[in-house]
């Protein structure tokens, strides 16, 4: 049996030679979450993960997992594809959306911030494609999360 502090003076001495980790002081726990983190991005397999990491309990294993950016991002841009999906294109006789009337894509998004999600919703679906793709880009993530979770759940 390896003794834990003989294990922590070969992490400060490790940690040492990468000045990034020695600034920010990290430690062999933070890595442990970290770690975790990322094996559940890999496999929805809670066993798995349990498995690996050592722990017989679903909810320590649920304390070392944290949200991993890479898979927020991933969510978001498969939600993203979903609702392009889910949006009819809208023909030229439906409601028109405002153009050039000081009406850019910029401007638009910061309306639909404003705007009620139903709201948003309905001037998003009479864009064309090329529009609402390029307004959605322009939306916060929480807005574009709310909205495309919307979206998702509204029968087609």
């Amino acid at each position: 049996m390896v003794n834990a502090q003989t294990v922590r003076n070969a992490w400060y001495r490790a940690r040492k030679s990468v000045p990034r980790l020695e600034e920010k002081k990290v430690s062999l726990y933070n890595l442990r979450h970290r770690a975790i983190s990322h094996m559940k991005a890999y496999t929805n397999s809670d066993k798995t993960v349990m498995e690996f990491a050592g722990h017989e309990r679903l909810d320590t294993d649920r304390h070392y997992q944290h949200a991993v950016e890479t898979e927020r991002r991933r969510i978001i841009s498969g939600m993203e594809n979903d609702a392009k999906d889910a949006i009819p294109s809208v023909s030229g006789n439906d409601v028109p959306v405002p153009r050039n009337a000081g009406g850019t894509s910029v401007e638009i998004a910061r309306l639909l911030e404003r705007t009620d999600v139903a709201a948003r919703i309905t001037l998003l679906k009479v864009m064309d494609a090329n529009e609402r793709e390029e307004v959605m880009r322009r939306l916060s993530p929480e807005t574009k999360e709310e909205t495309l979770s919307r979206m998702l759940m509204e029968p087609q």
